[in-house]
């Protein structure tokens, strides 16, 4: 077997585990189709959320679930490090894709769970809404055709303005942290230039004082023009580079806004889409009952996932209370 011919296998094989990566993501969604164990965008969510990142303050592996809750306060302290270093670390985590597509499935898994209980006990306050005026319209029905995506546009709206306050911080402090170090890398040990006569040169010299003096001063100016001339090559040449750096973060910065708000918009915007065309596919299902207990389990949000619990617990035991009394 040649080079091109295992090129040709490998790219063969990225391209079928690309469709079937691709497929797992659609069939949820496709007409008729009803998935009985946890949604595609759960499980990669919870995937994410259980992958290491490295922490920007002791650069040491971290579980993203255990960074903000168990992992960042504790560092901090240990590291000693500053309340910038900390806010940076958790603007910067804060601000990530990951935690942006977080955020939009939490939200996404919330709001259709809420809706398809509306659907099986008919309390229609449940349904998040942002386009009833009252009350009355709304338990109504009014906004049940637009199964929460006006909803969750309002609320991703606010999240994503927090975020974007959040990554234009932590471009900031880049161009700060990263004009330190240029200075760091351009610092001169002065004791390191200074050249003095070997300790044998002085013990074999010992009766040529007066030639000893005038050879210091010597040495003492050679330094002097020595030093001068390295320090001043050393502060050009660290100007020259912050320059050159602050120009290219400059160059930059309005774009990697619009990136991150793009990517942000987009993130938003297909979960919003998926949460309709799923939250319409499971409408009228004879089957909600058994879609929405299989939701339930497993959830992304664990501490919803223990309320939810705790009340399926109470609801047995209020059944079972009321059997034994009649």
């Amino acid at each position: 077997m040649n080079h091109q011919q295992i090129i040709d296998i490998l790219e063969y094989r990225q391209a079928i585990m690309a469709r079937r990566e691709e497929a797992r993501y659609l069939i949820p969604f496709l007409p008729g189709y009803v998935q009985d164990t946890q949604e595609s965008y759960i499980r990669r969510a919870k995937r994410d959320h259980n992958e290491e990142i490295a922490c920007p303050i002791c650069r040491e592996a971290v579980l993203r679930k255990h960074f903000l809750k168990e992992h960042l306060d504790k560092c901090a302290e240990e590291k000693r490090a500053t309340e910038m270093q900390k806010d940076y670390a958790q603007n910067w985590f804060q601000s990530s894709d990951y935690f942006i597509n977080h955020e939009a499935s939490l939200l996404r898994e919330k709001l259709e769970i809420a809706f398809m209980e509306s659907l099986v006990d008919g309390k229609l306050t449940r349904v998040a809404c942002a386009l009833c005026d009252t009350l009355e319209q709304h338990v109504g029905g009014g906004c049940l055709d637009d199964y929460q995506k006006h909803a969750f546009k309002e609320t991703t709206n606010q999240k994503k303005g927090v975020m974007m306050l959040k990554y234009r911080q932590v471009l900031q402090w880049d161009v700060e942290i990263g004009l330190e170090e240029i200075s760091k890398k351009y610092e001169v040990e002065v004791d390191d230039l200074i050249e003095e006569p070997t300790g044998d040169w002085v013990r074999t010299n010992v009766n040529l004082n007066s030639f000893l003096n005038i050879f210091l001063q010597f040495v003492d100016q050679q330094n002097e023009r020595r030093l001068g001339d390295i320090l001043l090559a050393s502060y050009d040449q660290k100007i020259i580079e912050q320059r050159r750096f602050m120009q290219y973060k400059m160059d930059n910065f309005r774009a990697w806004l619009d990136h991150k708000w793009q990517h942000a918009e987009n993130v938003f915007n297909h979960h919003m889409i998926k949460m309709g065309e799923y939250l319409q596919t499971v409408r009228g299902k004879p089957n909600i009952v058994e879609i929405l207990e299989s939701r339930k389990r497993g959830m992304l949000d664990d501490e919803m996932e223990k309320e939810y619990e705790m009340w399926a617990k109470e609801e047995a035991e209020k059944a079972a209370n009321a059997a034994n009394n009649s």
